[in-house]
């Protein structure tokens, strides 16, 4: 139950700002963009703004199904 990457009561801050940042995966931090990007093109659209054309669209729909297949295939292989 003892884990050697959880947090220590009492340990230093920098130490535990270094672990979290350690642990941070480029993919999820692309992903949480991502979704933060698509929330405010949604509140745009519901203002009336419509920056993107309706292909545009359909194709930022497709990228987290790849992503996910992407994280699938990474996950398998382990190529790291």
């Amino acid at each position: 139950m003892n884990d050697p990457r959880a947090p220590r009561l009492g340990a230093d801050p920098r130490d535990v700002a270094a672990r979290v940042a350690a642990t941070v995966r480029p993919d999820v931090l692309a992903l949480t963009a991502y979704h933060f990007y698509l929330a405010g093109y949604a509140g745009d659209l519901a203002d009336g703004r419509e920056k993107l054309t309706g292909k545009r669209l359909r194709l930022l729909n497709e990228v987290p199904g790849i992503a996910a297949a992407f994280i699938v295939v990474m996950v398998i292989v382990k190529p790291f």
